[in-house]
């Protein structure tokens, strides 16, 4: 497969200073942290997505979708404290996320929430924002506070007929692998993803797959065992950037 690289440099922690350059090159997948300055943080990763880049033929999601009345430049990036961002010092990989496909990102993510406050909050929030897309991004804390996984994969479909009853097309994340004392809980988060993984296929929607996307080398992700680092965002921003392929 023919890839696109994308290359994420930041040379100063303010996020205003972020940049992001796209190359087209063949080159296989590495990452690394290298000094300039004050701080570079620099991330590549393969993502096979822009069809025009290296000669794919395939069409982005969404297309031919009927809208409604949504508005197809939205995506509505559900989740917790992973999703809502703000431990790296720059900026969260929804609006990351945003940047790279040229969308508006609204991130309605709030942190410490399990998977039964995003299924209590959609419809509100759909009917505030009428977003073309939603990321559905729960389960950590389903994890950590010893959630049913049935009773998650029963919250991830709600979202998903819900987001379809409303001419938005859903995406659905895996929960990421957790380091240091928090990785007790990763029992867990595998049964929890087996339910992700399950209600994606069965409901035929696209899945972001963070869980598999940073399992390699999850300590280079996270600033405390859970929460991203800047690395980790440009990350996982491009797993979402790959779902919408």
């Amino acid at each position: 497969m023919n890839p696109c690289a994308y290359i994420y440099v930041v040379c100063n922690p303010h996020p205003l200073q972020e940049r992001l350059h796209l190359t087209h090159t063949r080159i296989q997948y590495r990452h690394a942290l290298i000094g300039c300055g004050l701080r570079v943080l620099a991330g590549l990763m393969l993502v096979p997505w822009l069809t025009g880049c290296l000669g794919g033929s395939s069409d982005p999601l969404g297309h031919r979708h009927d809208f409604g009345d949504n508005d197809a430049n939205v995506v509505l990036c559900m989740g917790d404290s992973i999703t809502a961002g703000g431990f790296s010092g720059g900026a969260p990989c929804p609006t990351l996320f945003g940047q790279m496909v040229g969308k508006q990102t609204i991130n309605d993510a709030r942190r410490g929430v399990v998977s039964a406050d995003g299924a209590n909050r959609i419809i509100a929030s759909f009917r505030r924002h009428k977003p073309g897309f939603v990321i559905i991004a729960y389960g950590a804390n389903d994890a950590i506070r010893g959630t049913n996984p049935a009773a998650t994969g029963v919250h991830i479909r709600q979202m998903i007929h819900v987001a379809k009853s409303n001419r938005c097309i859903p995406v659905v994340a895996t929960v990421m692998p957790m380091t240091g004392p928090r990785s007790v809980y990763n029992d867990r988060v595998d049964l929890i993803n087996r339910e992700i993984r399950a209600a994606a296929r069965d409901e035929n929607v696209k899945l972001a797959d963070i869980h598999r996307s940073v399992r390699s080398d999850p300590d280079s992700l996270y600033v405390d065992g859970l929460h991203l680092n800047r690395l980790g965002e440009v990350w996982v921003a491009m797993t979402f950037m790959d779902a919408f392929k």
